[in-house]
């Protein structure tokens, strides 16, 4: 039969109906209707006549013979032909799933059509937010669905989609981005080749790029969406869909990526206000008729963010209205209240910050504490964002100790928001926005006189640093490590395919095992101990005054750089009380020209190139030392009592980048280290862990690393085999291993990781380890700074960090990292992220480490005087660091140890030049 055909048949049909009364009707209705999905299925008949068709099903009396079967099929040929797209028509679909699943002798392939489409309906009900929708249910149905749909396609495709679909919803609504970035992943890898599942991988990934802020992959997976339009395996009605909304965002998106080659890392958002008038007016955000409350909240609050984003009065006035009517709209349990609230709230502070309106001032107030009531705990991913506009607010309103600690909490919330993330990437970038937020509650601090609480500041983003650089396992691996291998187990299960399928339960039990602090909905935690997440916890003052009388420093003093007169130094006295001054010119502007000094021994340098280095980059450090004076070290100097004799710096960002003492002072030609002692430390916390280790002296024993063979890996460090050599010669019972002068293997062995890493994890070895050799600094999240040592092996920093707190009674005095930038920062500007920086949290008590690549030849003579001062001198490794510096500096006169090669060195080479000395720091005890 032909189409015209069955058309005639369908119209007369119809006639028929119309004049047929009940109870005959029905069975001209079957007839049409299954005409009807003979059409649509076998004669490219056009969505109508399945339309039609679903409500013909439904017309049916419930008890009329043949009416499940007729359901099954009418959404087979809906199914097989990819016709269930709208939501309106997977509703239908599901209504008619449940009348088909009632046949008691069902079509044969119907369990697995049942099972695609009901899984297909899990997934709208997660993005429409149905009533009684929760994540776990759904995903436990979709594991079950995705099993009955297995081994026949479409459905088993279909039904792992949506599976899949559904676990990255769930960590997105979780705020879990490593879960997310891995069911996108999961996703991309499938290739499902139905339904345009390619286009749902590709903005699944782009949203899990979203959360976790990654704004570089979602400039990079632009093209992807474009190219998708065309993508001749999509069904036209989808390809036109998907155009339709590039096109109606593509002026969102090349704002995105021009503000993101001007600021990468962040996304130059929203400059133009024409170009954000696209989000308020985009056709995708309009009222339509029909939609839930709970998607049309969701629309609505996208265009009032955008036009929060306009930012004119006006404007602010609109979202204010849009934001309010959501929030008498929606569910007063809907998952998304919190952020509603928090939105509304932060919007009105904005409107009180404009037009001074005392009124608005208290309403947000009130809107906000509602909001922090509703989101409950620090644990929770929402508390942050209700944190920093209240804090604000709180200050505008007088309460400036209460804006404080609010802000104080929500520091602590980036902390915990951080611990749940199962990526080590995604926990970086929790790390990296932690750490501005934390300056930005400090400089309040600060303006408010509030200096103790500005250290607290300081310290919750310090903290959070170090755990991202030192945590580098997934969740099973901890709790395995911990003892815990049931829970492990269960983990296991739980999470199936990806780490984002984790319930609610499971994921308290397992981060309180994690941090041992017991985590009950809504209550606040406590702190955690042990293992990285206690370098979370920020110690008290007390704490910090008593580490620094441990140690031997009169003041532990942080440098906060700023903008506009707002840059600072924050000093903790060893017996009095906190304190602050302000820098004014202290900013991140000027260290262009450190970086072009970093560039040129980077090039130059390596460690054997001293003449090159030293003409090219004299200039540039000598300016940058005087710079350092001028703006900080001077005047911190002048505000310090004069029988300071030792302090402790934490440079925060970019600063930590700057030989702080090495800082010139131009009108006596005196540097920094030749008035006061210097040690480094990423944070109070690990200061005050290192003040409390037990006291190992640096003993006869040694593993001296000496310029392995890398096999053409690295350049080769001549001068160090002779340093080798002569540290080795200061420790009567050393290992030298690595090359000999002559090039010939070191008596101990050639270098390899099985030698470095066989001596870290045996006791008996000794106490000090002294490494002369490449390291190399990684600015990859997703991988480490590495030593690089025989036959071009690396050993990275967290290889390192295990051996060091795995081994039983292994206690290291003295990590000598003579690598270049082994001091240096990969993963952004901060310390924390360096391979000396994670040593000294891996419980050994002193570090000295390189923050650049130091010249090969005077290198190897600073190292020695090191070495000469804390042997022969009996001088503590801080003292005798900056012996050899001032050495360096006035004397140069060789002691009679000093063996002939390094004394060619000290007559060839000015080992008195600022890039000669002042690259090593000094951390720990």
């Amino acid at each position: 039969m032909t189409t015209d055909e069955l058309s005639t048949v369908l119209g007369h049909t119809d006639l028929a109906i119309a004049a047929i009364d009940e109870p005959d009707r029905a069975a001209w209705v079957f007839a049409r209707c299954w005409a009807r999905v003979v059409r649509f299925q076998h004669l490219e008949g056009d969505e109508q006549d399945l339309d039609r068709a679903f409500a013909d099903v439904q017309s049916l009396p419930p008890d009329f013979p043949g009416r499940a079967k007729l359901a099954a099929a009418a959404v087979a040929a809906a199914l097989q032909r990819g016709r269930l797209r709208t939501r309106e028509r997977l509703l239908a679909a599901r209504e008619l799933t449940a009348i088909a699943d009632a046949d008691p002798v069902p079509l044969s392939a119907w369990p697995k059509t049942s099972a695609a489409v009901r899984a297909m309906a899990l997934v709208s009900a997660a993005q429409h937010g149905e009533p009684g929708f929760h994540f776990d249910g759904a995903v436990a149905e979709a594991e079950r669905l995705a099993s009955a749909a297995s081994g026949e396609e479409p459905y088993s495709t279909i039904a792992d989609m949506a599976l899949t679909t559904l676990r990255q919803q769930r960590s997105m609504a979780n705020r879990d981005a490593g879960g997310a970035k891995g069911a996108a992943e999961e996703l991309r890898d499938k290739r499902f080749a139905v339904g345009g599942a390619d286009v749902m991988g590709v903005m699944a990934e782009f949203q899990a790029s979203l959360l976790r802020l990654d704004t570089r992959r979602m400039v990079e997976l632009w093209p992807q969406l474009a190219a998708l339009a065309d993508h001749p395996a999509l069904p036209a009605s989808t390809r036109a869909g998907l155009a339709e909304m590039l096109r109606s965002v593509a002026p969102f998106f090349t704002m995105l990526r021009e503000g993101h080659d001007a600021d990468p890392g962040g996304l130059g958002m929203m400059a133009d206000p024409e170009l954000i008038k696209v989000l308020v007016d985009s056709p995708l955000l309009a009222d339509q008729p029909g939609l839930s409350t709970p998607e049309w909240a969701l629309r609505a609050f996208t265009a009032a963010t955008g036009q929060l984003a306009l930012g004119t009065p006006e404007a602010i006035d609109r979202a204010i209205t849009m934001l309010s009517e959501i929030l008498e709209r929606v569910d007063p349990h809907d998952a998304r209240m919190g952020l509603y609230l928090t939105s509304l709230g932060a919007a009105i502070i904005d409107r009180h910050v404009r037009s001074g309106d005392r009124e608005d001032l208290r309403r947000g107030i009130a809107v906000l504490e509602r909001a922090r009531d509703v989101v409950g705990s620090v644990t929770s991913a929402y508390w942050h964002m209700v944190a920093v506009p209240l804090a604000a607010a709180y200050r505008m309103s007088g309460r400036a100790d209460l804006g404080h600690d609010t802000a104080l909490s929500g520091l602590r919330a980036h902390c915990w928001n951080a611990l749940v993330q199962a990526d080590p990437v995604a926990v970086h970038a929790a790390a990296r926005a932690a750490a501005g937020d934390a300056l930005d509650a400090a400089h309040a601090c600060l303006a408010d006189h509030d200096p103790d609480r500005a250290v607290t500041a300081l310290e919750s983003g310090r903290g959070l640093i170090l755990f991202s650089a030192l945590e580098r396992r997934d969740i099973e691996r901890r709790l395995a490590d911990a003892g815990k291998p049931a829970l492990a187990q269960h983990w296991k299960r739980a999470v199936a395919f990806n780490p984002a399928e984790i319930p609610e339960d499971l994921r308290r039990q397992v981060m309180s095992e994690l941090t041992g602090v017991p985590l009950v909905p809504g209550s606040q935690p406590g702190r955690p101990v042990g293992g990285p997440a206690r370098l979370i916890d920020p110690p008290a003052l007390p704490e910090v005054r008593a580490a620094l009388g441990a140690l031997g420093a009169d003041a532990l003093v942080y440098l906060l750089p700023g903008e506009q007169g707002t840059g600072a130094a924050v000093v903790v006295p060893a017996e009095d009380e906190a304190s602050r001054y302000f820098l004014p010119d202290l900013t991140a502007a000027p260290l262009a020209r450190f970086e072009d000094f970093l560039a040129r021994s980077l090039r130059v340098a390596e460690r054997d190139a001293d003449a090159d280095f030293e003409s090219a980059t004299t200039g540039d450090l000598t300016e940058l030392c005087e710079w350092a004076w001028d703006v900080a070290i001077g005047p911190l100097l002048e505000h310090l009592p004069d029988d300071t004799k030792r302090i402790v710096l934490v440079p925060i960002g970019e600063l930590a980048r700057i030989p702080w003492h090495a800082a010139l002072d131009r009108r006596t030609g005196e540097h920094a280290v030749e008035r006061v002692a210097f040690s480094y430390t990423p944070s109070a916390r690990l200061m005050c862990e290192t003040a409390w280790r037990k006291r190992v002296a640096p003993g006869g024993h040694a593993l001296v690393v000496a310029d392995p063979d890398t096999k053409g890996t690295q350049r080769e460090l001549v001068a160090a085999r002779a340093e080798g050599l002569a540290v080795a010669a200061l420790y009567p019972r050393a290992r030298l291993v690595g090359r000999a002068p002559d090039g010939s293997a070191a008596s101990g062995g050639r270098g390899t990781r099985a030698d470095v890493a066989g001596w870290l994890g045996t006791a008996e070895l000794g106490s000090t380890l002294h490494l002369a050799c490449h390291g190399v600094v990684s600015y990859d999240a997703d991988s480490s700074s590495y030593l690089l040592l025989a036959d071009g092996d690396r050993l990275a920093a967290e290889e390192l960090t295990a051996a060091l707190t795995t081994s039983p009674g292994r206690d290291v005095a003295l990590a000598v990292l003579a690598a270049c930038r082994s001091g240096e920062s990969g993963r952004g500007h901060d310390e924390a992220f360096s391979i000396g920086s994670a040593v000294l949290a891996a419980n050994v008590r002193t570090v000295v480490s390189a923050q650049w690549n130091v010249p090969d030849a005077a290198t190897s003579v600073l190292m020695f005087m090191f070495h000469h001062y804390l042997r022969a001198e009996g001088m503590p490794a801080a003292d005798a660091l900056r012996a050899a510096q001032l050495w360096a500096l006035r004397d140069r006169t060789p002691p009679a140890s000093m063996p002939w090669a390094l004394r060619n060195h000290l007559t060839r080479h000015d080992v008195g030049a600022v890039e000669a000395w002042a690259g090593f720091t000094h951390a720990g005890q």
